[in-house]
């Protein structure tokens, strides 16, 4: 099933996400988890089409980018290096998608 490998593609980004991250891991996986549930879930739902998952992960991908830019006006380093990591992890199941051609 497609929407299997899809969630195994993610999962592995999640644990090599976490292998380079300097920081909290377990606060780091517990961000992610947030930031990914709603997509998690429908991809277990297998009456969702995978393009309704891309779609969502690309607004949130371009919310995180509008954050990431207001908290670095208000010099907010903390909270641009969390948005800047769940940015990453986004664009990491983005490019599952576009390496196993599933929207």
């Amino acid at each position: 099933m497609k929407s299997k490998s899809l969630k195994v593609c993610i999962n592995n980004s999640i644990k090599d996400a976490i292998k380079f991250k300097d920081i909290n891991k377990e606060n780091f996986l517990n961000r992610i988890l947030v930031v990914l549930e709603p997509s998690l879930k429908m991809i277990e739902d297998v009456n969702k089409e995978n393009s309704i998952l891309f779609d969502y992960i690309k607004k949130e991908s371009i919310r995180k980018q509008e954050r990431v830019m207001t908290y670095t006006k208000k010099h907010r380093k903390d909270l641009v290096e969390i948005e800047s990591y769940e940015l990453a992890i986004l664009n990491m199941v983005m490019s599952c998608f576009e390496e196993k051609s599933l929207f």
